[in-house]
Order: structure tokens, then sequence, then C-alpha cells
């Protein structure tokens, strides 16, 4: 992925994924809300997906850091599109686009679990189709050493223990250079304080290391939980051929990527939330706010996001608290009944 700028001084690369990761991010917005009929929702969503984007330390660090993940965004926004429009074939490339992304972060392997629920058969077999063969590729121009060196630091990484890790309490008390690589967030307490895996979170809490088995098998059963309640929440939906089934489709593997990163026992930034993108334009897109549960939730999700923001900085892990607190309002909102659905269609 990288090997076309290896060669190049940093400077340049820095400004080359600096446009790309801008035209991803634009892109993305663009071909989920392309697909709105009701120009007024369309307008809001516009709004508070600019002021979640830009009102937020995520954006700035994913950008600071040159992060990859826009990319697996883009891709996703993409197979979405295509599966919103009237084409041949439509399953079958969405389905390519799928496995690509998933051979970029294994994690979003779990998105065959709604291909599954709504027996979208077809696509899951391009899905795996494309995910081999872009791994098969990945092998041969990589070598297989490069596979062997990376799933040994994931395996070095999990097996990390607390007894072996520096502990930094005063951490917000170190004096750090007011710009570090040209940016002026990166230094800020509540950033370094914003790892968020729930790994990370129990061994902060109770001075506990969780193993990475034991965190995969919870994370197992509360994906089977959440399939099942989703079943129960949507059974017309799955079932019927209707306009809004693709976006219950993406919410509900969005939300399951979303549980899986924070299981996986490996740390995890505040760069990561640009993944929260895709269910929140959806949701967006198709809430319905008569429901009181979901007033309550559509709350709680901008507490969530005024904690991310870094309003609240004095307070602990805000940004953790924050992000959490976002996930839950989303899967609330997700499965409370008759929270989403097809918005009418407007002219003006």
């Amino acid at each position: 992925m990288h090997s076309p700028l290896a060669n190049l001084p940093y400077f340049p690369q820095k400004i080359i994924w600096f446009i790309f990761q801008w035209s991803a991010l634009t892109a993305s917005c663009f071909l989920v809300i392309k697909n709105y009929q009701n120009i007024f929702r369309t307008k809001i969503t516009w709004i508070i997906t600019l002021i979640f984007i830009f009102g937020n330390h995520f954006w700035r660090i994913h950008v600071s850091v040159g992060q990859i993940y826009v990319l697996y965004v883009f891709l996703l926004s993409l197979a979405y599109f295509v599966l919103q429009q009237n084409i041949k074939f439509k399953e079958i490339i969405a389905g390519l686009l799928i496995g690509i992304t998933t051979s970029f972060r294994f994690p979003i392997i779990v998105m065959i679990l709604p291909m599954i629920l709504f027996r979208k058969f077809k696509l899951l077999g391009a899905t795996l189709l494309s995910l081999f063969f872009s791994l098969l590729t990945g092998v041969i121009i990589a070598k297989p050493e490069a596979w062997f060196s990376y799933f040994s630091a994931m395996s070095t990484i999990g097996k990390f223990e607390t007894t072996r890790i520096v502990k930094i309490s005063n951490i917000d008390k170190i004096i750090l250079p007011k710009i570090i690589e040209g940016d002026h967030n990166l230094g800020l307490p509540f950033i370094i304080n914003s790892e968020s895996s729930l790994q990370s979170l129990i061994r902060g809490l109770f001075n506990f290391q969780i193993s990475g088995s034991i965190l995969i098998v919870i994370c197992c059963i509360l994906f089977l939980a959440f399939i099942v309640a989703f079943n129960s929440t949507y059974k017309k939906e799955i079932k019927q051929n209707s306009d809004i089934q693709w976006d219950i489709f993406f919410i509900c593997g969005s939300i399951i990527i979303l549980i899986g990163d924070f299981f996986i026992p490996a740390p995890r930034y505040s760069y990561n939330d640009i993944q929260f993108l895709i269910p929140l334009l959806l949701i967006l897109k198709n809430i319905n706010l008569s429901n009181k549960t979901v007033i309550i939730s559509v709350f709680l999700l901008m507490i969530g996001a005024s904690f991310i923001s870094g309003m609240f900085y004095w307070i602990p892990k805000a940004v953790v608290i924050g992000e959490y607190t976002i996930l839950g309002a989303m899967i609330s909102i997700t499965l409370t009944l008759g929270a989403l659905t097809k918005t009418p269609e407007s002219s003006g």
C-alpha cells in the first residue's frame, strides 16, 4: 500500500497522504449522503457531520499521524453506494470492495455476520473470494516473512502483562513540547490518555490484565447477542427487499465492527473514531425522533460527542467515556423498535 511512496522524501509523502485522507473523508460522506431523499434531512446531516468531524480531535490526530482508517471507511462507503444503485452485479462489486477492506484490516471480517443474517449469500461469496485473492496477492508481493512478523507482533502485544508495563501515574504533569511533529494537539493530556481498548480500561480500573483469548470469547458472545436482538427488531426488513434494507444492513455491520474494535487485545486510540462515521450518517438518515427512548439515546450521543471533543478534558479518561457513550447510544437507537424508519421523499 505504501510502497509507491516509500522512496519519496518524508515531506512530499506527508502532503500526498494528507490530500488522500481528506479526499477519502469527503468522498465517504458524499457516497452515503448522496442517497438521502429528504433534502431537509440532508442539510441537517451535513451540518451535524461537519460539527462532529471538525469539533473533535480524532480527525486532526488521524491526519497528523497519517493513519489509514479513513481508507476502510471509504471502501465500505463505496460498497454501500454500489448496493444502493440499480445496476447488475452490484452485490458482486460490493463484495469485492468489502473483501479488499477486510484484507487491509482483518477484524472487518465480522461483516459476514449481517450477510448471513440478511441471507445475502452472493455478497458473502464475493467477499470471501475477494478476501482470499487479496491475501494471496499480499503474500506474493510482501513474502510470507512479512506476515509471520505481523502475527508475531500481534501475539506479543496480546501477551503484555501489567507488571511488565511501565506505569506513568502523573502523565498529565509531564512537560511536553507544544508542537510535536508539527502538530499542536498531540501533547494534550486528554489525548495522551485516550487509549480506549477494553483490555486497557480494565487494566487501568482494576489493575488486572485480562487475556486476549477471554476478550475474544466475550466479544463473540456479544456479537451473537447483538445479532439475535437485531433480528428480533428488524424481522420484516430482513425478510423483505425493502428500500431501507441496505441501510440497516450497514448499520448492523458497522456497529459490530465497532464492538470488535474495542475488544481487540491491542491499543485503540481516538483516530479509530472515524469508524463512527458510517453508522452516524445512516442513523441520521433513518432516525425516528417520535420515540422517547430514541430521544434519550440521541441526548447520550450528544454527550458522548462533547466528551470526545475535549470539552470535559479535566475529567479523567473523558475521551474514553465519550467513545463508549457514543457506541452505547448507537446500539440503543439501533435496537429500539421503530427507531429507524425510511424518511419520506421530499423535494424541498
